[in-house]
């Protein structure tokens, strides 16, 4: 069975007086004061793409190949 919710959904912009210790608040920012995700640090790091190397399978090839070598 889950649990009931038991917080509130709040825009710290909207609402700079809500009590974050006397109440159980859960940070959603409103359309008009959501947070830019980008800024001009970004363009300084010259290739920010996510790099993948080796297997990212645990029962690939390589692996089971690895596994019958150490039996």
């Amino acid at each position: 069975m889950e649990t009931p919710f038991v917080g509130r959904t709040f825009c710290p912009t909207c609402e700079p007086e809500a009590d974050e210790i006397g109440e159980t608040l859960i940070v959603r920012w409103c359309a008009d004061h959501i947070p830019v995700l980008a800024g001009v640090a970004d363009a300084a790091v010259p290739d920010a793409r996510p790099f993948l190397s080796g297997s990212g399978e645990a029962d690939g090839h390589d692996c089971r190949a690895m596994a019958r070598l150490l039996r």
